[in-house]
């Protein structure tokens, strides 16, 4: 007596072939099939609802940890105020005034303002030890709140010196005579 599957692709039930017939599946004859183990899919989603709310939950922690940044600015502030600001060459706008910045180091900075003597000075902007490599890519990165760094430079503005009118009336004297005599200096600063 030959046996095969109702189907041909191991689903269903078993039923058996009539002798003498071919078997239509090519299937070798078997006096014995199991039938598949019936598996209760609810068990899998139960599992498999566990390993993805915890694929989840690490998701979502590393999200938070890497939810940090830092941010550098430089806080210029005059007296009086509304003098006009660069930084390296590049115009900030008036004072009080703040811009970001990138990288520390050396800046140039130059204040104008009409009636005051302008400012030009050389100032070191140095990073903070956790803004510095490499625990700034901890800091920056990983670090569960904002991290800010805001160096504040306070100038004070001199009124331009007025010029004495005998100064003014005898340099104009000495250059009058150079000129006259061909021998032209550059004028004193």
């Amino acid at each position: 007596m030959d046996f095969c599957r109702s189907d041909g692709f191991g689903k269903g039930s078993l039923r058996e072939l009539p002798s003498g017939s071919a078997n239509p599946f090519k299937i070798q004859p078997a006096r014995f099939v199991k039938s598949p183990k019936r598996t209760n899919l609810s068990d899998h989603t139960c599992r498999l609802s566990g390993v993805r709310a915890q694929v989840w939950a690490v998701l979502l922690i590393c999200i938070a940890l890497t939810a940090g940044c830092s941010s550098k600015r430089l806080v210029v502030r005059t007296q009086p105020e509304g003098a006009f600001v660069t930084v390296d060459g590049y115009p900030v706008g008036y004072s009080p005034v703040a811009t970001s910045y990138v990288y520390g180091g050396s800046r140039d900075i130059l204040i104008e303002k009409d009636g005051f003597d302008p400012v030009r000075q050389k100032v070191d902007l140095t990073n903070p030890w956790f803004l510095r490599p490499p625990v700034s890519f901890f800091t920056e990165n990983f670090s569960p709140i904002e991290i800010r760094h805001q160096p504040v430079l306070d100038f004070q503005l001199q009124p331009k010196s007025r010029i004495n009118g005998e100064v003014l009336l005898q340099r104009a004297n000495t250059l009058r005579g150079n000129v006259q005599r061909g021998t032209v200096t550059a004028p004193a600063r």
